[in-house]
């Protein structure tokens, strides 16, 4: 299965949200190589 990872710090009030709604932050690793 290929499913992107978004690794965050997800203890920051917020974070969670904000990675859910599309926002960027923090690193994703992905299949496809270098994300941009």
């Amino acid at each position: 299965h290929k499913i992107d990872i978004i690794v965050f710090n997800y203890k920051k009030v917020g974070n969670i949200a904000r990675a859910v709604s599309g926002e960027r932050i923090g690193t994703r690793v992905s299949n496809e190589g270098r994300a941009s």
